[in-house]
């Protein structure tokens, strides 16, 4: 955890002191416990903190209230941004928001381009897609705050970490791509399982060996961890999810994933979530 609040630090530009982080989220979760709480004591900042996410008029004038000179801090699902996307009007009712909310991180799935577009356009903000886990204290990967950040990939990982893609099935065969200048393996065609080694990953299942055996592996003496997602990794060195291992449904022989039926519903109009 304490790797991971200092990663988390450098991914936001290193120490910030004074800098505020919005804490809508339950600590008890790792995504809260690192983001908010933990990474925040490592850049030197301060927590607004509510014991659950609070209307979206009343976060809207506690915001416009407080100093955020490089802005503020504020990480969540989808869900939460959706609801500053869709509220009516912001810069005319809440001017003060404006360009404050310009280090966000939307986590726990995926952040879809409609919900991105809509809450930049409406609050002046920034927002990224992040990438975690709970056995990885959360943090694997993000999007960047301080440049372009495509939509539909997970960012790059955050310092002091590796990832790569593997084969579903046999960890033992070996990397299909690792992102190295002699690798060839990119695109959706060397599709696998997304594998990653850091400082961050969990020790072990506790009293569950056999667990701990099947999602901890070892590769030229580094311990990886199987993160049951699937992806694959574009030229450039971000990988893109295709969804769970466990949530694969096979239909007619052919894989099919329910995230990408989730980002084909979310292109229609009059779908707004998904």
């Amino acid at each position: 955890a304490v790797s991971n609040a200092e990663q988390a630090k450098y991914w936001l530009g290193g120490e910030k002191p004074g800098i505020g982080n919005i804490g809508v989220l339950p600590f008890f979760h790792s995504f809260a416990h690192t983001i908010v709480m933990n990474a925040t004591i490592a850049f030197g900042g301060w927590i607004m903190m509510f014991p659950t996410p609070p209307p979206t008029e009343e976060l809207l004038e506690h915001i416009e209230k407080l100093p955020a000179p490089e802005g503020l801090v504020y990480a969540g699902a989808e869900i939460l941004f959706k609801r500053l996307a869709d509220f009516p009007d912001i810069k005319g009712k809440y001017p003060g928001v404006m360009g404050k909310l310009k280090l966000c991180a939307s986590g726990a799935g995926p952040l879809h381009r409609p919900v991105r577009d809509a809450f930049v356009n409406n609050t002046g903000g920034n927002i990224v897609e992040g990438y975690g886990l709970t056995e990885t204290s959360p943090l694997i990967s993000a999007g960047n705050l301080f440049g372009e950040s495509p939509i539909g990939v997970i960012g790059l990982p955050v310092p002091g970490t590796e990832w790569g893609i593997w084969p579903t099935d046999n960890f033992d065969d070996g990397p299909i791509c690792l992102g190295n200048p002699d690798d060839t393996n990119f695109g959706e065609e060397h599709t696998g399982e997304i594998c990653v080694h850091g400082p961050q990953i969990m020790y072990e299942y506790l009293n569950q060996p056999e667990e701990t055996s099947e999602t901890i592996k070892k590769y030229k003496g580094a311990l990886w961890l199987l993160t049951g997602d699937i992806g694959f990794m574009n030229e450039d060195g971000t990988i893109e999810i295709r969804d769970r291992k466990k949530q694969l449904i096979k239909v007619a022989g052919h894989s099919v994933f329910p995230k990408e039926v989730e980002s084909m519903l979310m292109k229609h109009e009059a779908v707004s979530e998904a």
